[in-house]
């Protein structure tokens, strides 16, 4: 479907039920509002796989007007937290963009299992849609409440701008939401700009970036190497290590570049090209934008091999943050732009699988337990299968075949959890009943938000620390840890006052927070007040 049918039939029904309750509400709060603390523009900033005491260890290397200008003259919350477990990139960008966790906005992945096809999908695969300039059919259509984005176009009567820009497509689309004007990402088979026809054509500056500014060319042309070369290095380990050159060739070139700090310098480049070539922050209605950029390892690595590539993503990272900065407030006016910066809550693994260090742990097997539960279920209730399939350490049950024999589902989900307790490195399991009908202690609370029935597995194991699992498709996870790592939130610019909040705060508070900022209502999956 073209994108002014999505886009228009989507706009137009809200606008229709919302106008008097939140247009006008919303209009008449701009009137009376002091227009000088009104954003003229809104830069939320995502980085994938910031960490805290990363972004403090390399403190010495920054310039001044990157993380330091955020750190120093922001509202800097040093432990921000996510309520909900498991997460992963995608559940991360949706959270933060509509304020509410999967139970509510249903995305409980990057994948997840279709229950009606058994075929693992992408969190924002959409076969009603065309690739502009890719193969991929991606939509926001599974993401099932509105976003930061929605609420300012409907407040604004579709007059404010919204662009969502990031490497990856998932962080892209579910932060732009369903109304975004632009959402841009870059394709892993070939390297460029690309778009669906869920938001139209490809944008003029993102075509002139594919012929003009080609990513393939730059990998063919050069290496990736450190950009303070000459400078002492500030390393994770405290050893000396040999300045690096990676080549970026094969058909993973573009997935490693996306993990190289060299995605950031071209994430900075485009952001300037979409602000001298769009209509955001060049009036008076407030625009949005939404960047993702990448803190993490390089190609899957560890930390402990990739240190210095790891100094070099956040050297570089510090310099996209400043071009974004200057960039933001050229054109919208200083102290006119309000930034907001937050992780997504990932992190790389940092275990080795060396067996020579001899730490804890195993590795679960998942098609041998789902063999030995059927094994458990056929003797209880007869012969039979009564597993469809597994996703991860989800099982997801026959429920045809257990309603055709009226057997209780709940018993049976209760039977098969008490089974997998038994096994090795199993350390709780939580049944879909348990999860839907509450939950009394804080791990369990945390699952429960993370769950949404349609999406989620009827059974959920959770591993032992140090424990790994391997899946139907014999792919085997990273080790489990229950170790808490740390990653800002941070608003910035436009009458925020500055100050340093050492108090966990959890990320589901900033879509009320800029909300409040715009004098706008939060996304309609969102409970939380503003903080501040």
């Amino acid at each position: 479907m073209h994108k002014h049918k999505h886009k228009h039939n989507f706009l137009l029904s809200l606008i229709t039920v919302m106008t008097i309750l939140a247009s006008a509400e919303a209009k008449g709060e701009r009137v009376q509002g002091n227009e000088g603390e009104m954003p003229r523009l809104v830069v939320n900033i995502l980085i994938d796989q910031l960490r805290s005491d990363y972004l403090e260890t390399f403190s010495p290397l920054y310039v001044e007007d990157g993380f330091q200008q955020l750190l120093r003259d922001g509202c800097y919350y040093r432990q921000a937290v996510y309520s909900v477990v498991p997460r992963d990139r995608a559940v991360g960008t949706a959270t933060l963009a509509t304020g509410a966790t999967p139970a509510n906005h249903g995305i409980v992945g990057e994948r997840f299992l279709h229950r009606e096809t058994l075929r693992p999908t992408v969190a924002v695969e959409d076969a009603t849609v065309q690739g502009r300039g890719t193969t991929d059919r991606f939509s926001p259509a599974s993401l099932l409440v509105t976003t930061l984005a929605d609420e300012l176009k409907l407040a604004t009567g579709g007059h404010a701008y919204v662009v969502s820009i990031a490497p990856q497509a998932t962080m892209a689309i579910l932060s732009g939401g369903h109304a975004a004007d632009q959402a841009v990402w870059i394709d892993d088979r070939n390297g460029q700009w690309v778009t669906s026809s869920y938001y139209g054509e490809l944008p003029l500056w993102a075509d002139l970036r594919n012929t003009r500014q080609s990513i393939d060319r730059r990998l063919a042309a050069g290496t990736w190497q450190p950009l303070q070369r000459n400078k002492p290095t500030v390393l994770l380990n405290g050893t000396t290590i040999k300045p690096f050159s990676h080549r970026m060739a094969g058909s993973g070139r573009f997935g490693a570049f996306k993990t190289s700090a060299m995605v950031n310098d071209e994430m900075a480049a485009a952001v300037a090209d979409v602000l001298n070539n769009t209509a955001l922050g060049a009036d008076g209605t407030p625009d949005l934008l939404n960047v993702a950029l990448y803190a993490g390892t390089y190609n899957g690595r560890t930390p402990a091999v990739s240190a210095l590539e790891l100094q070099d993503t956040y050297v570089r990272l510090d310099r996209a943050l400043s071009t974004i900065i200057q960039s933001a407030e050229a054109k919208a006016g200083k102290g006119r732009v309000l930034f907001t910066l937050a992780g997504t809550g990932t992190f790389d693994r940092e275990q080795t699988d060396d067996e020579r260090l001899r730490l804890p742990g195993g590795v679960f097997d998942m098609r041998r337990a789902v063999s030995l539960l059927n094994i458990y279920l056929a003797n209880l209730y007869g012969k039979g299968n009564y597993i469809d399939a597994t996703f991860g350490t989800e099982i997801f049950f026959n429920r045809r075949r257990i309603s055709e024999q009226r057997i209780d589902f709940g018993e049976l989900q209760r039977r098969a959890a008490d089974f997998l307790l038994d096994l090795s490195g199993v350390k709780t399991v939580y049944t879909g009943r348990e999860l839907l009908t509450g939950a009394s202690n804080q791990a369990s609370s945390a699952a429960q938000a993370a769950y949404f029935p349609q999406r989620s597995g009827d059974v959920i194991i959770v591993l032992r620390p140090g424990w790994r699992s391997i899946g139907a498709d014999g792919q085997t996870s990273a080790p489990v840890t229950a170790a808490r790592t740390d990653f800002p939130l941070i608003f910035y610019g436009c009458g925020i006052a500055r100050r340093q909040i050492g108090t966990p705060v959890c990320v589901e508070y900033l879509a009320p927070t800029v909300s409040k900022a715009l004098r706008i209502r939060a996304p309609s999956g969102c409970a939380h007040s503003p903080l501040f």
